[in-house]
This record gives structure tokens, C-alpha cells and sequence, in this order.
């Protein structure tokens, strides 16, 4: 099990952290890690938020592992493209557009989110 401890975020649903990039980078990580050369074994990823006291899981079973390498990969040429772009002399917001939806939830995230054009309401207190 690989736990992530978050702090100021509302939780997200099990269905959303099983698209989570993050849970497939800890999927691809702790299989690595944990299998001495003996396959790729199923594991939990939970995000456990500390102010509500609430944790959040999903079970990657073990074919989930090649998929998970896919996605890291795709990650990783969005940010080869990205760069290429940059160094091309485009605008920084253009190489790298500001994200909307969920992940703009969090007030850490804000640098990187488009703050003109929120898509997801802020969190009141009530449900923090």
C-alpha cells in the first residue's frame, strides 16, 4: 500500500484518483520497488486528507501495470512537447496551457490554473 498524505484538499472520488496521473506514477513506483524481478503485483494507492480525517483508495491489480507505463509515457512526451515548444520561443502558456477542472481545486495548484475561468467553485469551510 502506498499512502499520500494531503493536506488543504477536499478528497477526491475513488473513480477520480483511479485517473489520477499521480496514483499511476505510485502504481508504476512501488511496483518497482516492492517486486525483487517477480512480476507486478496488484497494490493500493490511498490519499488519506488530514483536516477531514478521510481516506481515499484504489486497488491496481496486476495488469494494470502496462497500462500505467503508458500513461507515465504520455506524461512525459506532453512535457518533451512542451519544452520543445518553449525553447521554439512559443509563450509559456502556450507550451504549457493552465489547467481546468478538478485539479484546480487546491490552493496549491493555483500557479497552474486558469484563476480567470474557474471550473470547479472554490471549497467553502463547510466542506473542507
Amino acid at each position: 500500500m502506498v499512502v499520500d498524505w494531503k493536506t488543504g484538499d477536499r478528497p477526491v472520488s475513488a473513480e477520480t484518483l483511479s485517473s489520477d496521473p499521480q496514483a499511476w506514477f505510485y502504481r508504476t513506483l512501488s511496483a518497482a520497488t516492492f517486486t525483487n524481478g517477480g512480476g507486478h503485483p496488484g497494490i493500493r494507492i490511498s490519499f488519506r486528507y488530514v483536516e477531514r480525517g478521510e481516506t481515499v483508495s484504489v486497488d491496481f491489480a496486476e495488469d494494470d501495470f502496462a497500462e500505467a507505463i503508458q500513461r507515465i509515457l504520455g506524461v512525459a512526451r506532453s512535457i518533451r512537447e512542451g519544452l520543445t515548444q518553449l525553447h521554439a520561443g512559443a509563450p509559456l502558456d502556450e507550451a504549457f496551457p493552465r489547467w481546468t477542472g478538478l485539479r484546480c481545486r487546491g490552493r496549491q495548484m493555483r500557479l497552474h490554473c486558469d484563476m480567470g475561468a474557474p471550473t470547479v467553485p472554490p471549497a467553502s469551510p463547510a466542506t473542507r
